[in-house]
């Protein structure tokens, strides 16, 4: 019985660093956020937003974190998703 506990320890151990791996690999943000089109941004958006002034929020946004512009979503948290600190 301790055996087995100590395996799903270490299988449950394993399956988190992977994820914890995956979540901090760069790779695994374009993964996240595929980039978009002004078009598909301007669908995810809540109805009747301003469609000059998202997309021009979207751009500085991009402008100051470095990130593409396509890869900006209208409901990307700053922090989590785009390492704004």
């Amino acid at each position: 019985m301790a055996a087995v506990l100590f395996l799903f320890g270490l299988v449950s151990a394993g399956v988190l660093i992977c994820l914890i791996w995956d979540y901090l690999n760069p790779h695994s943000f374009h993964k996240r956020f595929p980039p978009i089109s002004d078009d598909q941004f301007m669908a995810l958006c809540p109805p009747g937003t301003n469609r000059e002034i998202a997309l021009k929020v979207r751009q500085v946004m991009s402008d100051c974190s470095g990130i593409d512009y396509e890869q900006i979503y209208p409901d990307s948290q700053l922090v989590r998703d785009l390492d704004f600190c």
